[in-house]
């Protein structure tokens, strides 16, 4: 049986590789010059950008949550798809570092590799999705029941609290050790759940609580930068926090709801497989091949896209 392409998630997908490509393209910005514009340029390109990752992650945790597998066939079948492609870009990594004359010992960086990403650390991602493999036939379980709402938003909750921790701790301690009470509801899995929750449930989150949300998020890292205050932008505005998240969760659910609406608008026709919607997303997530400068490296959109186009 074939399966049914979801227009909204490729959709999804194409907004996150054009964050991606925007995030690491250089500005023609030299340090010192172009005044207070030209650093909220470069910091809301940067900032605006940021939910790429999480938007991944979240497509991934929609179409895979849970898991209709077991265990060993789900992780053999995903892992076949992404452990080959990584090792052989990490090779490419050390091998240009070394000609470079910036490598360590081969030695030491082979044996790495199961736990970290050699070369330029470029592939971090990578290690991050395998693990959200290795992870999704555990919570499938609790996920199939199906979850009662409530366990879903507790969940969500306290994940929630781990990405404000940044903003907790300028006025209060919090321990973000893995000794840490909420420890075990922090990171990237958040994302891959929230995916699940939002394309399964779309009424769990409702704009209400959201929209005010979204414009707070899209307000702090600008208001800091305009104001000079000194903050670590890295911890508090990008991946794992709160603000970004936010952001994936209303990008999410906006091109969610817009696809639903155009698809049931075309269905009414029976028109939706003609439709310029369906070819024209199928087309960007299957042929993009616009390369992304990273330093010495440089990745594939072409790599990115189809790495998680079968997620």
């Amino acid at each position: 049986m074939k399966k049914q392409r979801v227009v909204q998630l490729d959709l999804i997908r194409i907004l996150a590789c054009l964050m991606v490509i925007m995030m690491h393209s250089p500005m023609p910005i030299k340090d010192g010059e172009g005044g207070l514009m030209a650093t909220l340029l470069y910091v809301g390109t940067s900032y605006f950008c940021a939910p790429c990752i999480g938007l991944f992650f979240m497509v991934s945790g929609a179409l895979l949550l849970p898991t209709r597998e077991t265990a060993l066939p789900f992780i053999r079948k995903r892992l076949a798809k992404v452990v080959g492609p990584t090792l052989v870009a990490s090779f490419f990594y050390l091998a240009v570092d070394h000609f470079l004359g910036s490598g360590g010992s081969w030695v030491t960086e082979l044996l790495s590799l199961p736990f970290s990403a050699q070369g330029t650390g470029i592939l971090w991602f990578m290690y991050t999705l395998i693990g959200l493999y290795l992870l999704a036939p555990v919570i499938s379980g609790w996920l199939s029941t199906p979850p009662n709402l409530q366990e879903l938003r507790i969940y969500s909750i306290l994940w929630l609290v781990t990405l404000c921790y940044p903003v907790i701790s300028l006025f209060a301690q919090t321990n973000e050790t893995n000794t840490g009470m909420l420890y075990y509801f922090s990171g990237y899995a958040g994302y891959f759940v929230m995916g699940y929750i939002l394309y399964r449930h779309p009424s769990f989150l409702r704009w209400r609580y959201l929209a005010p949300a979204f414009l707070l998020s899209c307000v702090a890292p600008v208001a800091c930068k305009a104001m000079s205050w000194n903050v670590d932008f890295y911890r508090k505005f990008l991946y794992t926090s709160v603000f970004v998240v936010v952001m994936c969760m209303a990008l999410f659910k906006a091109l969610m709801q817009w696809g639903a609406a155009q698809n049931g608008a075309s269905s009414q026709n029976d028109s939706l497989p003609d439709s310029p919607t369906y070819p024209l997303a199928s087309t960007w997530c299957t042929s993009s091949s616009c390369a992304i400068g990273c330093g010495s490296a440089t990745l594939s959109v072409r790599s990115v896209t189809s790495t998680f186009r079968h997620l």
